[in-house]
């Protein structure tokens, strides 16, 4: 299992991500494409929507 700093432990098991051992880039084990950046940012948003949605929530319950 291959730890990221974009998606923790999920992220890259979501994307099948792999790592080459010799030029250490990173691509997804199903299509051979490269892990791009667009990719990092849609995942990192999804996380931070389901944050506030859940922080919102959380305020609404308290009150």
């Amino acid at each position: 299992m291959s730890f990221t700093w974009w998606g923790g432990a999920v992220g890259p098991a979501l994307f099948s991500q792999v790592k080459c051992a010799d030029c250490g880039q990173n691509f997804n084990r199903k299509t051979g494409k490269p892990i791009g950046a667009l990719v990092i940012t849609l995942y990192s948003l999804v996380g931070v929507v389901i944050g506030l949605a859940v922080l919102f929530v959380l305020l609404r319950v308290a009150n």
